[in-house]
């Protein structure tokens, strides 16, 4: 098995959005006892599932920067 690392990025997030991201938190670790869902796995989880869900839009992107001179790949 490849070895993760993790890497730390602040995001800021605008006061409405913190607040729901908060509470499920609060809920899914104090309330059903989910240590393991802290707000950084949420937040990653739903960008990976950004990545799943729009994986033509991404490839699109990347296909259209390369066609420009691009040279970074995913």
């Amino acid at each position: 098995m490849k070895e993760q690392t993790k890497r730390v990025l602040s995001v800021w997030f605008d006061k409405e959005l913190y607040r729901k991201i908060h509470k499920i938190h609060m809920v899914q670790n104090f309330f059903f006892g989910k240590k393991e869902f802290t707000m950084s796995y949420f937040v990653e989880t739903a960008i990976r599932e950004y990545f799943d869900n729009h994986d033509e839009e991404i490839k699109a992107l990347m296909d259209k920067y390369h066609d420009e001179g691009g040279c970074a790949n995913l």
